[in-house]
């Protein structure tokens, strides 16, 4: 099934206008209609996309050969576009819909948040989206309970996806991996072991309390960094209804303390208490470095 942007304006015609509603918001509820019609027609067989080929396709990888009971260890679903195509962050920015796991785990295991890899900013028809051109590795942490009587395990995950081009095909796949269980030290998988260290290597540092703060004023939010200085940064926003992708940032350092300003979106809501995102050091640089920003807004 094949959204073309074009077909935007079928949602326009509700009540919803374009004014009132943002443009991921009009994409995601086209898409549910068209899964819903689709569903009802035609059942899912493969186990990649919906219908047909998808541009795009997901795999479940594991870390380490084993599960060690009362042990956190790392799964990662690799998703991974065919050229030119790009997946979505956890904010899709003005279009887009961000990649979901829904886990199916044994009894006593928990997951964790998709620990998202730094984004990047591109454009499509004027339209601006943050996320991956290219494999995107989304690990997440999993905790074994401290009883497991099993000798070896099946985790599953229900994976959905966004994949743009010039149109947009929605896809899914049912994925599992089994390991077995053994009360020691697990291996790092050497299969996996390159592409876990380089994708952990570059997700955002999360920064401590003293290194970052939050404020608002005016309706304009403000991050500062005490202790570094970063002349060309970015801040992209989790919550995609807190700022316009694209909206100037003002960028001010004074010693090793940058300061980054800029204006709430409309759709932000009236009352912010926590701020979570990553500041981009630079967008040019490949890796860029990036920075966890999660801190209370300061009254």
């Amino acid at each position: 099934m094949i959204i073309n942007r074009s077909a935007l304006c079928w949602v326009q015609t509700c009540s919803l206008t374009k004014e009132s509603m943002r443009m991921s918001d009009r994409l995601a509820i086209f898409s549910v209609v068209c899964l819903l019609i689709a569903g009802c027609l035609t059942p899912v067989t493969q186990a990649q996309g919906l219908f047909g080929r998808s541009p795009a396709k997901a795999t479940l990888l594991s870390q380490q050969t084993s599960i060690q009971p009362g042990q956190t260890f790392l799964l990662g679903v690799l998703v991974t576009p065919d050229d030119g195509w790009h997946t979505y962050w956890i904010n899709p920015g003005e279009s887009g819909l961000p990649t979901k796991i829904q886990w199916e785990l044994p009894a006593g295991f928990n997951a964790g948040d998709i620990q998202w890899p730094t984004p990047h900013v591109f454009e499509m028809g004027g339209i601006l989206g943050l996320g991956y051109e290219g494999p995107a590795l989304l690990t997440v942490p999993i905790t074994a309970p401290r009883q497991i009587t099993d000798d070896s395990l099946t985790i599953k995950a229900q994976v959905s996806w966004l994949v743009c081009k010039e149109a947009c095909i929605p896809g899914r796949a049912s994925l599992s991996i089994t390991l077995p269980v053994k009360d020691v030290t697990p291996k790092v998988d050497p299969a996996n072991e390159a592409l876990f260290k380089t994708t952990l290597t570059q997700l955002p540092k999360p920064l401590a309390a003293d290194e970052q703060s939050v404020s608002i004023k005016d309706r304009k939010l403000t991050i500062t960094l005490p202790t570094m200085a970063l002349p060309h940064a970015v801040f992209h926003a989790s919550d995609e209804s807190l700022i316009e992708l694209g909206s100037e940032q003002e960028v001010t350092v004074k010693g090793k303390v940058t300061t980054i300003t800029v204006a709430l979106s409309m759709y932000a809501p009236k009352t912010i208490t926590q701020v979570r995102g990553v500041v981009v050091a630079n967008p040019h640089d490949k890796p860029p470095k990036a920075y966890a920003v999660d801190a209370a807004v300061k009254p």
